[in-house]
């Protein structure tokens, strides 16, 4: 179980998709109960991990929380298929620990990489999308126009990495183009579809 829900990746979105294609209302009973049961952080006194998911870590929650790896799109997969009022819960408390991270004292930590850029986003726009919460959108938005104004400032889509070094790159574009991508499609902003602009994002990479 560890090796499918380490949560290195959304491995509840693939098993979803999976059986809609054929059909069938659910996959990933297992993945989606072992999320929700075991690698969620249902209460902490470090805001930054209540209501977190723990990647790849020790005893499944011992290691550090960030903003890439907190999945929940497959978790609302789940949530669809089944009614699961609890998969629908754990996925918004997740979606609030990542609003606390954009808009938190340690906003800066999205500026790492592509991956810490844009991963939040494939959650916010599932979330935006499913429920219309208003804060979804916005801390989506937020994550947009900060890479928006990177793309002013260097002509192009750049991380410092590794984080204090000074030496900026495009480490992880790739990784943004579905997050800018699902945001568009959940909001239908045009502002979204520009900034993924291929000669303005990713000439680079």
């Amino acid at each position: 179980m560890t090796a499918i829900s380490n949560n290195e990746e959304d491995y509840i979105y693939c098993a979803m998709l999976d059986p809609w294609r054929c059909g069938r209302p659910v996959g990933a009973v297992d993945q989606a109960h072992h999320l929700m049961d075991i690698d969620y952080i249902d209460h902490s006194g470090d805001a930054a991990r209540d209501g977190a998911v723990c990647p790849h870590s020790t005893d499944h929650t011992n290691g550090e929380v960030y903003p890439s790896h907190q999945w929940c799109q497959g978790l609302l997969y789940y949530y669809l298929g089944t009614g699961d009022e609890e998969a629908l819960r754990i996925a918004l408390r997740i979606g609030d620990n990542l609003c606390g991270w954009i808009t938190g004292p340690r906003k800066n930590s999205l500026q790492y990489s592509g991956r810490e850029s844009a991963w939040p986003l494939l959650s916010l726009a599932a979330l935006y999308e499913i429920t219309r919460i208003e804060r979804y959108h916005e801390a989506g938005m937020a994550i947009i126009e900060s890479m928006q104004q990177v793309v002013r400032e260097h002509g192009q889509m750049v991380w410092e990495y590794p984080p204090g070094s000074g030496i900026l790159s495009p480490y992880m574009l790739a990784m943004t183009f579905n997050g800018v991508w699902d945001m568009y499609a959940a909001t239908g902003n045009e502002k979204v579809l520009a900034l993924s602009s291929l000669h303005t994002l990713y000439e680079a990479g």
